[in-house]
């Protein structure tokens, strides 16, 4: 390793602190690792420390927790090259004739474009998103990176500093950004190009989860009702 290179992981470190001033070391540990830097969350805190940055307090629970995605995380920036390299997970709605509403955790791998699960339950948490999370992991080997939105479930701290324990990267998008999903096939439509609204976004997702079983992904439910 080169002799400069914690002078030139500092320097990189203090310019993300002082872009994103609400950010901590967690945070910002995740985008160094997601732009190549040879780092865990532990280093990090060290130099954060060091360098007089404040440490936020870990926090108990993620309701109203905050996070900002970044642009370099969108699709055409940070693009898929292999296998598990990255996958993306989202939330779909829907309900029962009843009106009781259901969550859908659908993850898809964004190389090889295939469901690999599709979660549906009642509610969904965080727990729930990692316990998946570990069931995928242990089945298929772990991703690389996570692309997601700012979803409470997936900016929880839990969730977060778990991944970052792993080696896994989170990557959120910016929040009404276009589209990830434009690496999906040609047949989803709207969804190879670059769809403007987090609306479209949804959309994408249906599309995409309603071949999932072809593409041999595993959907686990709940039994709802008697």
């Amino acid at each position: 390793m080169p002799a400069d290179y914690e002078v030139r992981l500092v320097k990189r470190m203090n310019e993300l602190a002082a872009k994103y001033p609400r950010w901590g070391y967690r945070m910002i540990a995740s985008v160094l690792k997601g732009e190549g830097w040879d780092v865990n969350r532990k280093r990090i805190e060290r130099l954060w420390r060091l360098e007089g940055h404040r440490v936020p307090p870990r926090r108990a629970k993620a309701s109203g927790q905050k996070a900002r995605g970044l642009a370099i995380n969108a699709i055409w920036n940070l693009q898929a090259t292999r296998p598990n390299h990255i996958w993306s997970y989202d939330f779909m709605g829907s309900r029962l004739r009843n009106g009781s509403g259901l969550r859908i955790l659908n993850v898809v791998d964004e190389f090889t474009r295939e469901g690999l699960a599709s979660r549906v339950d009642r509610s969904i948490g965080t727990r729930d998103v990692q316990e998946e999370l570990e069931r995928l992991f242990r089945e298929r080997g772990k991703a690389e990176i996570l692309r997601s939105d700012n979803g409470r479930e997936f900016i929880s701290s839990t969730l977060v500093d778990w991944l970052t324990e792993l080696g896994v990267t989170v990557a959120f998008i910016e929040r009404a950004a276009p589209s990830r999903t434009r690496s999906w096939s040609g047949s989803t439509g709207p969804c190879a190009t670059r769809s403007s609204t987090a609306r479209s976004s949804k959309r994408c997702w249906r599309r995409a989860s309603s071949s999932m079983t072809g593409a041999g992904a595993t959907t686990r439910s709940v039994r709802i009702g008697g």
